[in-house]
């Protein structure tokens, strides 16, 4: 399955990571995809926002959604933090 977001074959999942400062270096020269939901009350008159856990912005109120993973189309990703964040 090709998404849109990984072109050169057919995504394979792994297991291993990237040292932690190789990690921490990337995050500061990539592009990070992310996905922002917005809910609403079913009179779609209220957005429902979430406390923020972690910075950027620990304890303000925030849309729902994060950081895409590898492979996640982004129906995929807007799951997965719903169901984490709700």
């Amino acid at each position: 399955k090709r998404h849109h977001h990984y072109e050169t074959g057919t995504y394979k999942p792994s297991v291993s990571f990237v040292p932690a400062d190789e990690y921490a270096r990337a995050l500061d020269i990539l592009v990070k995809g992310c996905v922002d939901i917005l809910l609403t009350d079913e009179s779609r008159q209220r957005v429902i926002l979430g406390l923020r856990k972690h910075e950027p912005a620990m304890g303000d109120w925030w849309y729902i959604g994060g950081r895409m993973r590898c492979g996640e189309t982004i129906e995929e990703t807007a799951v997965r933090h719903v169901k984490r964040d709700i």
